[in-house]
């Protein structure tokens, strides 16, 4: 896996390292101040899941470095700590299921893709193919009795980089060789929604929303325009493959990514038939068009709950799991798998660490510079030119060990780094 870097072999190895602890009224400070009081959940030589209870709130366990730890104060029980090799599959983290599981009863694993509200929802950086790739291979590591059948991905994302979508399709495409895969839109828009439409089987929550597809370059300057030319045709030609591998009309995505007009009919039993117009036919007039204006002329389509149930663009709307497992036809139910969300939740936390540690090392690198620019004296210009190369390659050092992130930053390639390292060159010569 190209992307997976030490995250994946991490992941892949943890299960072998943690050490269940038994902890009550823990508190964890980390080094940047932040304080959290809970619980260890298990540690290992590198690494403990931390239990964050707010009130008689407990969180989902997270994953800290101890690198980042500046002290961790924790009362812990009586109880033995024993090492992991002895303790069942089912005591580790993520693979904790109920003790029966009755007969009949549809095993679903729920995967988050993406969380706005943690600032943790950009497609590829925070959701690529390879991430969603070691969920499926952890869900397929485990006991088949412990194994989903059905895996919904929640998606929850305001876009990201298009680079990563034929990954995504690629990830998607292989889950559901194995695993009946169900898409739950929360929020799914640009590269989002390209990621959401390659589902065969999605559902919205009530205020679930998808489309805006619309694709932006960004130059030097960091000024965004929409695509254009073969950028545009490019893109284009992904959103009808996306739309082919989820079984939707192309139509329904040009409309999500460029101005045209989208039309629809209903016939007596529901089948939807879809009609475009766009900007770029040159017989817009003559064109069929349906019964049902879908999306005007001059707007980029976005469906709601309402629309894209009324039009077989999701299959129903539920907020809980236990609404979602009724749509499912799943009268009796179990949640399973629970590693699956855990990797996603990792992979976000250390890319989000990862990408604060990479912007402070450039704001310093920049200051630095500037710095260096405006000094009148030899000596000083100097250092300030060091420290200003000091800081760049450590950028560059932590932006390699991330190549998720990496292939998402466009602007961060080697020749950027490349043409700072001669811009540094020409100020400690003037």
């Amino acid at each position: 896996m190209k992307n997976s870097g030490k995250i994946a072999l991490m992941v892949g190895t943890l299960l072998a390292l943690l050490t269940p602890v038994t902890s009550l009224g823990d508190t964890l400070i980390l080094k940047n101040g932040d304080r959290h009081e809970g619980y260890v959940k298990v540690e290992s030589d590198d690494y403990i899941f931390f239990v964050i209870q707010i009130g008689d709130y407990s969180a989902p366990p997270k994953m800290f470095s101890k690198i980042d730890i500046k002290e961790l104060m924790r009362v812990t029980t009586a109880e033995t700590v024993v090492d992991a090799a002895h303790i069942p599959a089912a005591k580790l983290p993520g693979t904790l299921q109920p003790a029966v599981i009755p007969d009949g009863a549809v095993k679903v694993a729920f995967v988050t893709l993406g969380d706005q509200k943690a600032n943790q929802d950009m497609v590829g950086s925070y959701i690529n193919g390879d991430a969603i790739k070691q969920s499926t291979e952890l869900l397929l590591k485990l006991p088949e009795a412990q194994r989903p059948e059905v895996v919904v991905l929640i998606v929850d994302s305001g876009g990201g980089a298009v680079s990563a979508i034929e990954g995504i399709m690629e990830s998607i495409d292989e889950m559901k060789e194995d695993f009946r895969v169900v898409g739950w839109i929360k929020s799914a828009i640009s590269g989002a929604a390209f990621t959401a439409m390659n589902f065969e089987e999605m559902y919205f929550m009530t205020a679930g929303h998808l489309g805006g597809n619309v694709a932006y370059s960004t130059n030097s300057s960091g000024k965004a325009t929409a695509m254009k030319g073969r950028g545009l045709n490019w893109i284009l030609d992904v959103g009808e493959k996306v739309s082919r591998h989820g079984r939707l009309d192309p139509a329904i995505m040009r409309s999500m990514q460029i101005l045209g007009e989208l039309t629809a009919d209903i016939d007596e039993v529901g089948n939807v038939t879809w009609y475009w117009r766009g900007d770029e036919d040159k017989n817009f007039d003559d064109l069929p068009r349906g019964k049902n204006m879908v999306s005007r002329r001059d707007n980029i389509l976005t469906f709601n709950s309402v629309d894209s149930l009324r039009y077989k663009v999701s299959q129903g709307t539920a907020d809980t799991k236990d609404e979602l497992a009724r749509l499912l036809g799943a009268d009796e139910w179990v949640e399973v798998g629970a590693v699956g969300d855990e990797h996603q939740l990792e992979h976000r936390a250390a890319t989000a660490r990862a990408e604060e540690r990479i912007n402070i090392e450039l704001n310093k690198f920049g200051i630095a510079m500037e710095y260096a620019k405006k000094s009148r004296d030899v000596q000083e210009r100097g250092a300030k030119v060091g420290q200003a190369r000091r800081h760049l390659r450590t950028a560059k050092r932590l932006v390699k060990k991330v190549p998720w992130w990496f292939e998402t930053q466009r602007g961060y390639d080697d020749d950027w780094f490349r043409e700072q390292e001669r811009l540094l060159d020409d100020i400690a010569k003037s």
